[in-house]
Parts: structure tokens; sequence; C-alpha cells
């Protein structure tokens, strides 16, 4: 149940986005700042799936990919000029959504981090206890 709200709330951000008129679909941007209006970036993590949003200056990461691909995603993000995640979402446990977020944690400042209990791991649950951040 809670899984099915979560993606709720991603679809719904999602669609606000579209209504706003903002969505991008970015491949390779080299963006040395965070656009102003409000975007959405499917981030390419090989294997998996990885999407950032940015509006206001605001930032959300939802997923993070690969173990694999985590430093490419480290990389992008940092291209796309990304300082901060005011928010991170892991919306399931399987490595091709979370595997890269440890290092996304170790990479970010990350103001909130939001999970359910099945998308724990223990390489993950270090990586936020370090952060002080409690899923």
């Amino acid at each position: 149940m809670k899984a099915r709200v979560r993606r709720l709330l991603l679809v719904l951000a999602a669609a606000a986005l579209l209504l706003d008129g903002g969505l991008l679909l970015a491949e390779r941007l080299g963006a040395a700042s965070l656009p102003g209006e409000d975007t959405a970036y499917f981030l390419d993590v090989g294997e998996g799936d990885c999407t950032l949003l940015v509006s206001g200056g605001s930032t959300v990461l939802v997923d993070a990919g690969t173990p694999e691909g985590a430093p490419a995603l480290v990389r992008e993000l940092k291209s796309l000029g990304v300082r901060r995640l005011d928010a991170v979402i892991a919306t399931h446990p399987h490595a091709d959504h979370i595997g890269g977020m440890e290092a996304v944690l170790r990479a970010f400042p990350v103001r909130s981090f939001y999970m359910g209990a099945e998308t724990q791991s223990d390489a993950l649950d270090a990586a936020l206890r370090r952060r002080r951040l409690t899923p």
C-alpha cells in the first residue's frame, strides 16, 4: 500500500511538471547551473532508472541506477549543476533502482530521504546512518 502511494506521488509530480510545460527529456547537457523552470531529467544510468526533478531551485532524485553506473551518475548530476538534493526517493529494492544510491548519498548533501521498509539494505542503511538520515 505504501509503495502504491509513493508511486502515485511520483506520477502526480511528473504530471504537474507536464501541465506546467516544463518537461525536458535530457540526454547529455553541459549546463553549469540548474534551470529556472520546472524540469525533469531522465538520466541514462545504463540498466535501471533515475529521474531528477528540478522545481524552483529544489532538486528531487528518484532512484539511482546500479552500483556500476554510480560514478557516471554522480558526474552527470554535478555537470547539471546539482550541489545538493532536497529529497531522494528510493522506490523499491531492485539493484537497478537503488544500487547507486550509496554513491549519491556520499557525493551530495541530502535534506530528506524517502523509502519503504522493503527498500532497505545493509549498505544503504549504513550510508543513511553515516549521513544521519533516517528512512
